[in-house]
C-alpha cells in the first residue's frame, strides 16, 4: 500500500502490484481503500469469474466496460462497508452475486 499525492479515488497498480491510496482523497479514505481493493479485484480476474458474474446482473447487461467497472468499484464499497454491518444496499441480484463470490462460505 502506498499513500501517494494527490486527490482522487484509490486504485491498483499492476506493475507494481501495489494500492495507491491518495493522501487527499474525493470522499473518504474508507473509500478510497474500498476503490483500490474494488480495482484490484477487478484487474486480478484473469479467469473473467467475477467480471461475467456481474456482467449478468439485469442492470449492468447494456453497460460498457468503464461504465461496468465503475458500477463495479461503486458496488463493492457498499458491499465492504454497508452490507457488512448488515444493510440491504444493494439490488438483490447484485447481493446475491457478491455473497456468491466474496462472503465467507460456511463450513458443512
Amino acid at each position: 500500500v502506498i499513500l501517494v499525492p494527490g486527490q482522487g479515488y484509490g486504485t491498483y497498480d499492476w506493475n507494481d502490484h501495489t494500492l495507491l491510496i491518495p493522501a487527499f482523497p474525493t470522499y473518504s479514505q474508507e473509500r478510497a481503500a474500498a476503490y483500490a481493493l474494488g480495482t484490484f479485484r477487478w484487474d486480478s480476474d484473469e479467469d473473467r469469474v467475477i467480471k461475467n458474474s456481474y456482467e449478468l446482473i439485469k442492470e449492468n447487461r447494456d453497460k460498457s466496460i468503464l461504465d461496468l467497472n465503475t458500477s463495479f468499484y461503486k458496488d463493492y464499497f457498499l458491499w465492504l462497508t454497508k452490507e457488512k454491518k448488515g444493510y440491504r444496499i444493494l439490488p438483490r441480484s447484485t447481493h446475491k452475486v457478491f455473497v456468491q463470490m466474496f462472503a465467507p462460505q460456511k463450513q458443512e
